[in-house]
């Protein structure tokens, strides 16, 4: 049986969240056993084979939990295959407007990762934050 493959992702709006569960759900159906969990509930790591940890980007910076379960797990991490995303900001350009690299935001690197690979932010309507949040939409 092949060790299942954890992905792992923090989360602010919901995009990487969702990001992470539909590379879990493409992984298990490929045949590859996979899941996904948010960095505050992925407490066990040896009973997997590969890792693919993601991050919503903010201001070039990964969100903090994220970075902080990279360099916690860092021997684990370098002895086994790892895949890095970034969601966000809106569009596809790989630098940001100082051009420095947005798929490097986590400041992290390890050996024997895979890639790193943004993925474009969206665009939450102002009228449906609102409503989420019990206030009327202007």
């Amino acid at each position: 049986m092949e060790m299942p493959v954890l992905v792992v992702y923090a989360s602010k709006h919901g995009a990487t969240q969702e990001i992470a569960e539909r590379i879990a759900q493409t992984l298990a159906a490929a045949g590859q056993p996979a899941q996904a969990r948010p960095v505050s509930a992925a407490a066990d790591l040896a009973g997997n084979g590969a890792f693919v940890i993601g991050s919503a980007v903010y201001m070039g910076h990964w969100q903090k939990e994220a970075a902080e379960f990279v360099r916690r797990n860092r021997a684990v991490l370098a002895a086994r295959p790892v895949w890095l995303f970034s969601s966000g900001p809106l569009g596809a350009e790989p630098t940001d407007a100082q051009g420095r690299d947005l798929t490097a935001a986590a400041g992290i690197y390890l050996p024997g990762w895979f890639a790193r690979n943004l993925f474009a932010g969206r665009n939450i309507r102002r009228t449906a934050m609102c409503a989420n949040a019990g206030h009327a939409g202007s």
